[in-house]
């Protein structure tokens, strides 16, 4: 794969530059492990084939053996040039309220990675009518060894369904792979790449139990972690789970098209973590009547800006007072908590947040509700109105004195943010996020972390490698979580 060079002009674009670098970087990992990157000013360079030269020959002094390398085959490739531009002035660039200037970097490194994955991607699929240097296709039961007429040939090709005997059998082939010297060829097949529709046999191929194990796979159960509570419904009103209440959800609005609760409810079960949910029952920035419009904010329209932060979207629908949280608390609140409650097996607590709207009439049905579903699940006291079997306490908030009223628990960051932001880099070491769990537990509250993950749903690098120690330490001072 290639990555072009590029320009910038301007005394903003140092800046620019570095957000643009960053991110590209930190996102393009992926194509650089499995094919590496090339930086090229040339309009084309050749590539040699695979592989290597075979064994190398005993030195006994003198002059070195040189390899043959007119039996590999040579590919020549010509990368595409790709430009995009984006004016900005000068006053947007030095007058810049919210830092939407230095994002355009951000934007394009984003657009930049999309343009070489997409390559990435295209080479795969035409695997079966684009020719190699070879004259053949790159799937082909018929790879000649070297450029010989009589040469030698192997097969790449597994045609059977993904299954541990499909990978065993490519693992077989490989190793009849030799070099143009005749030698074995050596391979090392320690990566496997599926498309979207494969990944949930991949993942039930290689995981722990299987005969594969996954490259740099990992579970809570590493980190010391006794349950897991996972965003079902956040403010935005998305839903990450297939929801027959509402179409406004990752496998029917989106091309992933995976039900992404049920699969981390099978996780959890395999990894003997408790499984836990967040749905937001109050705010619904999706819906006409989501909540939150009770909050002292007034509409727009009216000319009373009462609150500086509005908790409802009075953008898309501006009218607060033709809102009926009612209509969405029936038809929207409690059908998704049923579908949650009832679709994806023991969850060991709900997670309720920010409660602006509800009478005490609706958070006392919405508690029975949970426990005629599932009698042993948890609530937290962001139900609100006095409701709830825990104490939630604020966020980052560490008691001064032990709680003694029953079950508390503090969500904290890992962090300066809830959730992933490329530019926040302001991370906890290990060692003061042991010391947060220690003064916790010691206060009687269990420490509830949050971790962001990023656009492909990845546990960002600084962020595995604290929760790695943290497991270590766990591991030798085991947690005393009351949850």
């Amino acid at each position: 794969m290639s990555s072009d060079l590029y320009t910038w002009s301007g005394d903003m674009y140092p800046l620019v530059k570095k957000r643009f670098d960053d991110r590209y970087a930190s996102r393009i990992n992926l194509i650089g492990n499995l094919c590496g990157i090339v930086k090229q000013n040339e309009l084309s360079y050749e590539l040699p084939g695979l592989g290597g030269y075979g064994e190398l020959p005993v030195y006994t002094g003198g002059e070195l053996s040189y390899a043959d390398g007119s039996k590999s085959f040579l590919t020549t490739v010509t990368p595409t040039e790709r430009a995009l531009a984006l004016p900005v002035s000068y006053k947007r660039a030095k007058i810049d309220m919210v830092g939407e200037a230095e994002k355009v970097g951000t934007r394009l490194a984003d657009s930049a990675y999309m343009t070489v994955l997409s390559e990435f991607y295209r080479m795969f699929g035409n695997a079966y009518t684009t020719k190699g240097a070879d004259g053949v296709t790159w799937a082909s039961a018929s790879h000649p060894v070297d450029t010989s007429e009589e040469s030698e040939t192997f097969s790449n090709l597994i045609t059977t369904e993904l299954s541990v005997a499909a990978i065993c059998s490519a693992q077989s082939a490989a190793a009849d792979f030799v070099t143009s010297d005749g030698l074995p060829f050596a391979a090392n097949l320690d990566l496997l790449l599926v498309s979207p529709d494969l990944e949930g046999t991949a993942r039930e191929i290689c995981g722990e139990d299987s005969l594969l194990t996954p490259v740099g796979g990992v579970g809570g159960s590493e980190y010391g972690m006794k349950y897991m509570v996972v965003t079902a419904k956040h403010h935005d009103g998305f839903a990450m789970y297939r929801s027959a209440v509402d179409p406004y959800n990752v496998y029917d609005a989106t091309p992933f098209h995976r039900d992404v609760i049920g699969e981390l409810s099978h996780a959890c079960e395999k990894r003997g973590l408790k499984f836990g949910l967040y749905y937001s029952q109050d705010l619904d920035w999706h819906e006409k009547n989501g909540g939150g419009y009770r909050s002292g904010h007034t509409n727009f329209i009216d000319g009373k800006d009462a609150a500086p932060v509005s908790w409802t979207n009075d953008w898309d629908f501006p009218n607060n007072g033709e809102k009926d949280f009612t209509e969405y608390f029936e038809r929207k609140v409690k059908g998704q908590v049923t579908e949650l409650l009832t679709g994806y097996g023991e969850i060991a607590l709900i997670w309720f947040d920010t409660p602006m709207t509800l009478t005490k009439e609706q958070s006392i049905e919405l508690y029975e509700l949970v426990k005629r579903c599932q009698p042993d699940c948890l609530v937290n006291s962001r139900l609100g109105n006095g409701l709830g079997d825990y104490s939630s306490q604020g966020d980052n908030v560490f008691p001064e004195k032990y709680y003694a009223q029953g079950l508390a628990e503090t969500p904290a960051t890992l962090n300066g943010t809830w959730g992933y932001k490329s530019f926040d880099n302001n991370w906890k070491d290990a060692e003061t996020v042991l010391a947060s769990k220690r003064y916790l537990a010691e206060h009687g509250v269990n420490y509830l972390l949050n971790v962001g993950p990023d656009a492909l749903g990845r546990i960002p690098a600084p962020a595995e490698q604290i929760l790695r120690k943290v497991g270590e330490a766990a591991s030798v001072h085991p947690p005393t979580n009351k949850l």
